[in-house]
């Protein structure tokens, strides 16, 4: 697997970016925004040689990035005040009950056959819009980038492939919706790099949430539409 994880970048970059914001008199919950440019890039930021042969087909093999490992100052970490142990265990419970029930018994009953007949048949003969929708969905419902754009392309990657071969589509435009859709609706509450970079910089998300919905969820959205007019219009570019 190449590419390099948000979080991973968070968790260097943090402490320069508090002192500046500090010096700057910028408020914190900003420096979580500063952190989300990285929709638009050449590659969806973690690929997996092992993914099916469409995602293959589609994506550019973009050169590996990468950046400096800075030496930070080890600081002692301030004690904290810990919930008891019944509460802290309880969400972790719950997840694994409602799993559970949803492995064993919800989907085994669902007929989902459907979804991908509509998901499918959104912007008629144009793929892309369905593709950009399957994506950004996903993306929402998993709280994963990567993890929308690997169900999506999963299960409906040989589809893509020849509904762009049919109505003339470049696999690299589709490569390149598939890239920018996967930034958007991955970062809803309850996204993990979300809670996490909340947790880093100690804010909540009643204080911060507004701007990084804006910041990373609805400005995203808005060069995924534009990419979608003018690839329809112009193809490739």
């Amino acid at each position: 697997m190449t590419g390099i994880l948000g979080i991973v970048v968070a968790f260097a970059v943090f402490t320069i970016a508090a002192s500046l914001f500090r010096e700057a008199d910028i408020p914190k919950r900003l420096s979580r925004e500063a952190s989300r440019a990285r929709s638009a890039g050449e590659g969806y930021g973690v690929h997996d040689d092992a993914l099916p042969a469409p995602d293959k087909s589609m994506r550019e093999h973009a050169e590996p990035e990468g950046f400096d490992v800075i030496e930070l100052e080890a600081r002692e970490p301030e004690e904290a005040r810990l919930p008891p142990f019944a509460l802290a265990i309880a969400p972790v419970v719950l997840v694994i009950l409602v799993n559970l029930l949803s492995i064993k018994v919800l989907i085994p009953a669902l007929d989902t056959d459907f979804l991908s007949e509509a998901v499918l048949g959104l912007g008629g003969d144009n793929p892309l819009i369905s593709l950009a929708v399957a994506v950004n969905v996903l993306a929402g419902m998993t709280g994963s980038a990567s993890g929308g754009m690997s169900i999506a392309l999963d299960t409906l990657g040989a589809t893509y492939v020849a509904l762009a071969n049919e109505a003339g589509v470049p696999l690299d435009l589709m490569h390149r919706v598939t890239s920018v859709a996967t930034g958007g609706l991955d970062s809803l509450p309850h996204n993990g790099a979300v809670i996490t970079l909340l947790a880093i910089t100690g804010l909540g998300h009643r204080e911060a949430y507004k701007d990084i919905f804006v910041v990373a969820v609805l400005i995203p959205i808005l060069p995924l539409i534009l990419l979608i007019v003018l690839g329809t219009l112009f193809g490739a570019f």
